[in-house]
């Protein structure tokens, strides 16, 4: 059952990602280190982003992961190419911390954006995150419904953090795929859905056990 917020009309189902047990990582810990994080944009693929298009960076106190990139747009009806109707994009972050930390990345804290959808039309945004190498959580899904006017945001519901092993290089892969289907509307008209270019996701941090 979905527990998360959504505001309005959304739908969505998200399944808690798998647990993971990183045996070599220790206690929590309250402040993450000071220096020697970084992250930057390593690999990204597909029609709803570009390289050069895409900054990511971490708050002041590394308790978050920002990713910037332009809105995306995806429209159909009114003669509009099909191609119009779906954009894909995966994103590949490398991260970088200190010997002695793990670190483990929650989903986005929401997601956010516009929609004009006729009545029979509908919209889909398809979403997930994990790190390299370890079991890919299932899929979250938010559908928007027309008629359907203004701004939509939802809040996914919070999840059991994965940790990086302790020792090992793991990239963060973001994955999305947003569309608008015409459905039974007038084909003549045209509905459409957006997605802010922001997305926030919390980090949580521990160090690793030095036995």
């Amino acid at each position: 059952m979905n527990t998360g917020r959504v505001l309005p009309a959304i739908l969505g189902a998200t399944l808690a990602l798998p647990a993971l047990t990183a045996t070599s990582a220790g206690a929590a810990v309250t402040d993450p280190p000071p220096d020697g994080v970084t992250v930057e944009v390593a690999v990204v693929n597909g029609t709803g982003c570009v390289q050069g298009g895409m900054s990511v960076y971490f708050s002041v106190d590394k308790q978050a992961l920002t990713l910037l990139r332009d809105e995306v747009r995806v429209e159909v009806g009114g003669g509009k190419n099909p191609a119009t109707d779906r954009r894909t994009c995966q994103v590949l972050l490398r991260i970088h911390v200190p010997q002695g930390y793990s670190y483990a990345i929650k989903p986005a804290v929401d997601y956010r954006g516009y929609a004009e959808l006729e009545a029979g039309a509908s919209g889909v945004l398809t979403s997930s995150s994990h790190l390299q190498g370890t079991p890919n959580p299932a899929p979250k899904t938010f559908k928007l419904d027309g008629p359907f006017s203004g701004p939509w945001r939802f809040q996914p519901p919070d999840s059991d953090p994965v940790f990086k092993p302790c020792g090992e290089q793991r990239s963060f892969v973001i994955s999305s795929d947003l569309r608008v289907s015409l459905g039974t509307s007038d084909k003549t008209k045209i509905s459409y859905m957006t997605m802010e270019g922001k997305e926030v996701y919390p980090m949580v941090w521990k160090r690793c056990s030095t036995t």
